[in-house]
């Protein structure tokens, strides 16, 4: 079950990844239909290379990191069975503190917490609620 739910993260923020890419570089959806190809193309295509820093940067992702996560997809991609967002809450309650104790090589656990982050912090941000509070609701009232 915790392979499960660490693959459900995994997959979501690869498959962010490249819908991020697909978005900034629209022209190019038919010669990049897969992460692989993009992962491909960066090396020779300085255009391409250059968004994928950013994206990177703007998930607060390093190259390290999506290297650890492809990696994991690919050693368990084969066994893997993707959990939705409300079932990997009702297993498991601080998926960080899972990986911080269960995963012991630094650059997947690290890759992965950031993997969390990113998930969690985009589900977060399309609630409505939170997404359209005005700053008024947000400061506590001023007496006086």
């Amino acid at each position: 079950m915790e392979l499960n739910i660490l693959y459900s993260y995994v997959i979501e923020v690869l498959i962010c990844l490249h819908t991020r890419m697909l978005q900034k570089l629209p022209d190019l959806v038919r010669s990049l239909p897969t992460l692989a190809s993009v992962l491909r193309r960066k090396t020779k295509n300085k255009h391409i290379r250059t968004v994928w820093e950013s994206i990177l940067e703007e998930y607060g992702l390093r190259e390290r990191d999506v290297t650890a996560l492809c990696t994991f997809f690919v050693v368990h991609g084969n066994k893997g069975e993707h959990y939705t967002a409300n079932v990997r809450r009702m297993h498991i309650k601080d998926v960080s503190f899972m990986i911080t104790n269960m995963v012991t090589n630094q650059a997947l656990q690290e890759g992965l917490l950031r993997a969390v982050q990113i998930i969690e912090k985009g589900k977060a941000a399309r609630t409505p609620e939170t997404s359209r509070a005005p700053l008024k609701e947000l400061m506590p009232p001023v007496k006086g």
